[in-house]
């Protein structure tokens, strides 16, 4: 497979680089088992550090899994109806925070588009509630579940893509899947023992420092802040789409009233896909009547 040829002579080289000398040279073309083997041997002698074993280990793995083992089910998936506007389309990626969804038509295997931030960005503010997503969708990247996951990077890459529909043998919708999605199966366990969690809120001076993707109820418990909700959104980040009624950029500020009558301003600080990351929320005092 395209990872055996990328480790033929890779394995060797990224043994030495981190200073260790393989026990025997692995020749081209060699199986997923010898190199296994030359991994396994190294590190017994040499001492390789288990991050780099892991991290080999789990490449090795990687090769011989395919979509339907990292795929979202069609059951978890979150769809964007035909006729939804683009705003409700706007509303949706604050809420659930991803940067791509399948577009749904009139039944559940029929899925003629996707549709995402790069296709809202492009539209005017005015346009948003005049805008189907079937409209702005582009065409799906259709892929077999069965795909080894080598080939399916490879696809995506072709198509300068980051999200595919999956499909089963019978050719109905199976679910759906991410780079980032395959990125994880690679790297597996080594990411998540370095990934820094984001604190929900921690204190700024007179204001707080926000995990804009966190519930409302969330902020309010550590904070004390009362946000206001509604129905279209449940995090900060929706929060604040909604009320710009646009993606925000890096410094765009806000006020919002609060239910004790006061208000709070919210300072967007940093962005993950262009949906609000951090931001820093400070209570102001109520304006005199």
């Amino acid at each position: 497979g395209p990872l055996v040829h990328i480790f033929d002579g890779a394995a060797n080289r990224l043994l030495r680089k981190v200073g260790i000398e393989p026990v025997e040279e692995l020749h081209h073309g060699a199986t997923l088992e010898e190199l296994g083997h030359l991994i396994g041997e190294s590190h017994e002698q040499g001492e390789l550090p288990k991050e780099t074993a892991a991290l080999i280990d789990h490449a090795l793995e990687f090769s011989e899994r395919t979509l339907d083992e990292v795929m979202v089910p069609r059951v978890d998936a979150v769809f964007v109806r035909r006729d939804a506007t683009a705003a409700e389309a706007v509303d949706l990626i604050a809420k659930h925070g991803h940067s791509t969804y399948p577009v749904l038509g009139d039944h559940p295997d029929d899925v003629p588009g996707v549709i995402g931030v790069r296709e809202l960005m492009r539209l005017p503010a005015a346009a948003l509630a005049a805008t189907t997503a079937g409209a702005l969708a582009r065409r799906p990247l259709l892929l077999p579940d069965t795909l080894p996951l080598p080939d399916a990077v490879e696809q995506l890459r072709e198509r300068d893509e980051e999200f595919a529909v999956v499909l089963d043998e019978h050719g109905g919708v199976a679910g759906i899947v991410t780079y980032e999605d395959i990125a994880e199966e690679l790297v597996g366990d080594i990411a998540d023992e370095t990934d820094t969690v984001i604190e929900v809120a921690v204190p700024d001076g007179d204001g707080w420092l926000v995990d804009a993707g966190r519930r409302l109820d969330e902020i309010a418990e550590v904070t004390g802040i009362e946000l206001p909700e509604e129905e279209d959104y449940d995090t900060v980040a929706g929060l604040i789409v909604d009320r710009l009624g646009r993606f925000p950029a890096v410094g765009d500020r806000l006020t919002v009233d609060l239910a004790d009558g006061g208000r709070a301003l919210i300072d967007v600080r940093t962005l993950d896909r262009h949906v609000p990351e951090r931001v820093r929320i400070q209570q102001t005092a109520e304006e005199p009547a």
